[in-house]
């Protein structure tokens, strides 16, 4: 975990490969290219001594670049990010400079040391393995915080309509770590939200059933009937199992509590709220290695890991005893769970995933937003848009919870349309406000993502 900040690291073996197979395609045609033998080597630094290191050597090396430095394949993949760029720059015949005082490689010699350099940091990162950084304690985003907190009480209640607005980071994306921040109006929001969300369940008797599984009787005094209850709300709001000390602390803040309110009900709610404002349920957290080396997830991080990614919200009962039992980790054991999480029954949990992924991916959150209905445009108006926001949802719902190949995002012969898109398409049948399955086998005009009318609308200009 370190200081919380992900390290740069070495582009991975996958990176180059994709990098080198696309420099190829798109160079196939150039003169010269496709037509030289890759140095060994010896002759991969022979060129660079022959035609680079004139300009850059000590006293004053040309961009303060010292190429003395790189007599040796280890040295060169030491800095494979600085020497990917370097080989750019031999490649489009920026180096070495186009000067009647600097002798210039032949387009043979050129391609030749290219394909080298290439095979040389493509055959490190290969070798090296992929290196995936430090993990970063990230906050949970307010679509993740409301489902967590449904899930944690048993509730149909919106805990995280009151929080602030998330923005999306550089990739585009509302759960990118580094843009989950917590400032001082997070905190006194997500206070708010957790008692309002505790008072909501203690209200509703079939909610409360869902954690209050033991009551203060005749026989079972409030701090035993509240360890109980921590003891089986706790591993779930945190994710794992929680630690003795864990539940002592909540204990001993309920009976602080009971102290002062002089009621059960009162106390726990105090309690239990002050678990849904710890950083244990906020934060995505995985333990620090203490190591450079990478090593796996345990089983209870990769099933928040995955639950988080297929449904935006914390495992449930049957992913947690898993974890517990140890087995997760286990090919079959993590397939079967994939697919038990991908079948969901009732379909909520992925087809939200399926929203929140493709609305922040292609952009279609927009329409509603900076893309309004429009009198200028001839039968915009919301009930057109919604249907059109739903689209390439179900569509893409479709290809992942039906394993359909991924050729089918540029051309189907299916997709997903309501009533109303339904005039707007010409398409004829019955049709309800849910978007129905239709074949458009027969439409050369239709088929995948590219063809859907919310695709177009936030793609056209000015949008």
């Amino acid at each position: 975990m370190g200081d919380g900040v992900r390290k740069q690291t070495r582009p991975t073996c996958q990176t180059y490969v994709w990098l080198w197979a696309l420099v190829s395609m798109l160079s196939w045609e150039q003169t010269g290219w496709g037509q030289s033998d890759a140095f060994s080597d010896d002759e991969g630094t022979a060129f660079i001594d022959q035609y680079c290191v004139d300009c850059h050597q000590p006293p004053k090396p040309k961009g303060k670049l010292d190429l003395t430095l790189y007599t040796t394949v280890d040295q060169i993949v030491e800095d494979a990010l600085d020497w990917d760029s370097h080989l750019n720059r031999v490649r489009d015949e920026d180096m070495p400079p186009d000067d009647d005082d600097v002798t210039q490689p032949t387009m043979k010699e050129r391609m030749a040391f290219v394909d080298w350099m290439q095979q040389t940091l493509s055959n490190a990162a290969c070798s090296d393995g992929i290196q995936p950084g430090p993990p970063m304690v990230r906050r949970l985003n307010q679509g993740e915080y409301s489902a967590s907190v449904r899930a944690l009480l048993d509730i149909h209640f919106d805990a995280g309509e009151a929080l602030p607005n998330e923005g999306a980071g550089g990739e585009g994306f509302d759960n990118a770590a580094e843009t989950l921040f917590i400032s001082p109006i997070h905190a006194e929001k997500y206070l708010d939200a957790a008692r309002s969300a505790v008072k909501y369940a203690f209200a509703d008797t079939r909610s409360s059933q869902r954690f209050l599984i033991a009551i203060p009787d005749e026989n079972t005094t409030p701090p035993e009937a509240a360890r109980k209850i921590l003891e089986e709300f706790l591993p779930r709001a945190f994710r794992r199992q929680a630690s003795p000390d864990e539940i002592s602390e909540y204990l001993d803040l309920f009976e602080q509590a009971y102290a002062e309110e002089k009621a059960f009900g009162p106390a726990m709610q105090v309690t239990l709220s002050a678990v849904l404002i710890s950083p244990k349920f906020l934060f995505i957290i995985e333990s620090p290695t203490g190591s450079a080396e990478p090593i796996p997830l345990d089983d209870f991080e990769l099933a928040t890991r995955l639950s988080y990614f297929l449904w935006g919200a914390p495992p449930d009962d049957t992913l947690m005893q898993v974890a517990a039992e140890g087995t997760l980790q286990e090919p079959e054991t993590l397939k079967s769970q994939v697919m038990r999480m991908l079948k969901d029954p009732h379909a909520r949990k992925v087809r939200n995933f399926a929203q929140t992924f493709v609305e922040q991916w292609l952009g279609t959150r927009a329409l509603g937003r900076e893309f309004k209905p429009d009198k200028s445009i001839k039968g915009y108006d919301s009930e057109l848009e919604g249907g059109m926001k739903y689209e390439p949802v179900f569509f893409f719902h479709e290809i992942l919870t039906e394993n359909r190949p991924l050729l089918d995002l540029i051309d189907a012969d299916y997709t997903y349309i309501n009533r109303r898109l339904s005039r707007h398409y010409k398409v004829k049948g019955e049709f309800r406000e849910q978007p129905k399955r239709v074949d458009i086998e027969n439409d050369p005009h239709r088929g995948g993502l590219l063809s859907m009318a919310a695709i177009l609308a936030v793609s056209s200009h000015p949008h």
